[in-house]
């Protein structure tokens, strides 16, 4: 059997069989036109002034993202919402998503800043204060490619520095390496690195297990970088859930087993056990987490998000109070 593809359309492979690409060809619409568009989806839409405001500052492909949320799910995706789902509801989603991607930013900062300091100084004891010892191991082949393109790209004045002045450019020392790595390399770098000095960084966290902080710098790295790109991270599941240990160290207001891996209820936890069980910076993170929670505590008080699905869909767990989940 031959397959006749007419000629200048591609073809792609899909896992139902065989899938033609086509011309994108929407065309733009105006903010009257979206408003028309939203309302023949059944979106109520109280007050049109309004709703034209608010469409007049965010993109409408960026508000569409979190339509999803208050779509009826029921049958076949048709982008029609569920009944009594207003315009209002979904912009106090909006809102809500954008303050507790910058709490979370914030609270990753200051992560990030210690993760840099703590796998160099622990690099450098495992490897005899070579800070050069990377660049002769094969298992960070792929992590220094990285790393050489980000100090091609880097406009620090320390980088210029050390290219202007070394003799060993275009490998650096692995402190400098650390500042100029973003932090999805700097994550391949943790997981890429043996385990012995997995272990020793995973030991002087109180965290004792290299699995553990490896799925969650991975996780960690997603919502930053959602947050960065000013994408949506509520009700929406981690590609990169992280995992829950077995055995708690801290003493938990509540049952962590409740808890579901890739929602983001149980990444925020999890944010909160990391800085309290490695002493992260808490006189800043700890107030930043608790600003979080009361964030997403007014999302389940909130009179005017009246889908209640919302809930279940950030992974909230029932008895929870709004307080820190650990003691």
């Amino acid at each position: 059997m031959y397959l006749i593809v007419p000629q200048g359309l591609p073809l792609v492979a899909h896992s139902a069989g065989f899938l033609f690409m086509k011309d994108y060809n929407k065309p733009a619409l105006s903010i009257n036109d979206q408003i028309k568009l939203l309302q023949s989806r059944g979106l109520i839409i109280k007050d049109i002034n309004y709703a034209k405001t608010v469409l007049e500052k965010l993109n409408y492909y960026n508000f569409s993202g979190y339509t999803y949320i208050f779509e009826d799910k029921s049958n076949k995706r048709t982008h029609n919402f569920s009944n009594n789902t207003t315009f209002e509801e979904i912009f106090e989603v909006f809102k809500y998503d954008v303050q507790i991607r910058q709490l979370l930013f914030s609270c990753i900062s200051y992560i990030e800043i210690f993760m840099r300091n703590i796998i160099s100084r622990n690099f450098l004891d495992v490897y005899n204060n070579d800070p050069f010892a990377n660049y002769n191991l094969m298992k960070y082949y792929n992590v220094n490619n990285e790393i050489n393109k980000e100090v091609e790209r880097s406009k620090e004045i320390f980088i210029n520095h050390y290219k202007n002045e070394y003799l060993n450019y275009p490998k650096i020392p692995i402190w400098i390496s650390v500042e100029i790595m973003s932090l999805g390399t700097l994550s391949k770098f943790y997981s890429s690195s043996e385990r012995k000095l997995q272990t020793l960084i995973t030991n002087n966290m109180n965290l004792y297990h290299y699995k553990y902080l490896k799925s969650w710098l991975f996780a960690i790295t997603e919502i930053r970088n959602r947050s960065v790109h000013h994408s949506r991270i509520l009700c929406r599941q981690l590609l990169n859930p992280p995992i829950i240990p077995k055995n708690i160290i801290l003493n938990s207001n509540y049952d962590w087993k409740l808890l579901s891996n890739s929602h983001l209820f149980n990444f925020i936890v999890t944010l909160e056990y990391i800085v309290k069980v490695s002493d992260i910076y808490t006189e800043f993170t700890l107030p930043i987490i608790q600003s979080i929670y009361n964030m997403i505590n007014n999302i389940s008080n909130n009179k005017i998000l009246k889908n209640k699905a919302l809930i279940s869909d950030i992974g909230i767990i029932n008895n929870w109070k709004g307080n820190l989940f650990f003691c």
